[in-house]
């Protein structure tokens, strides 16, 4: 019984520690720095997205995919329905402490590419008024006859079986 009690203290203390490594992943690619005025990328997602917290709710989960590397997911739920949420994954090298994009929309957010959700459209020029043109009548021509070129006498047709299938001695290599 002591024995079980033990293996299970053990596993749940391997645990605490992968929770606590995975949780250190995430504080990683939260507090990496990005260029500009945005800061970090906790603070960039949270001003795109979670600037008003009616409007949904920010969650970040990570996995361990290799030793020190993790996946970092961020997402972001919209509380409004027909609102567009958002998904963006991250690998954490916890060694270097390098942070990747693995998605479209995590690599523009590292590069410093504005969002494309944040673009504003471009307003279109009003279309230029054209003037009226008249139509022009025109007239339809017969086409010219092509005379048919004659066709082959029976007897210049020659299967392809019976043509002269032998080779000339200039196309046979015999030196091999």
């Amino acid at each position: 019984a002591q024995a079980a009690a033990q293996a299970q203290a053990a596993a749940e203390a391997a645990q605490a520690a992968a929770q606590a490594q995975a949780n250190a992943a995430i504080e990683t690619v939260k507090e990496f720095p990005l260029d500009g005025k945005d800061g970090s990328v906790a603070a960039r997602l949270r001003r795109r997205y979670a600037s008003d917290p009616a409007a949904g709710q920010e969650q970040w989960s990570a996995s361990k995919t290799a030793d020190d590397v993790y996946l970092v997911e961020y997402r972001f739920v919209p509380s409004r329905a027909g609102a567009q949420g958002a998904q963006f994954l991250f690998e954490a090298d916890m060694g270097p402490g390098l942070v990747i994009g693995k998605n479209l929309p995590a690599r523009k957010l590292l590069s410093g590419e504005p969002a494309a959700e944040r673009r504003k459209p471009k307003p279109r020029p009003k279309p230029k008024r054209r003037p009226v043109r008249r139509a022009v009548r025109r007239v339809e021509e017969t086409p010219k006859q092509v005379p048919l070129l004659p066709l082959p006498q029976e007897g210049a047709l020659r299967p392809p079986a019976e043509d002269d299938g032998a080779f000339g001695s200039d196309t046979v290599n015999s030196g091999i």
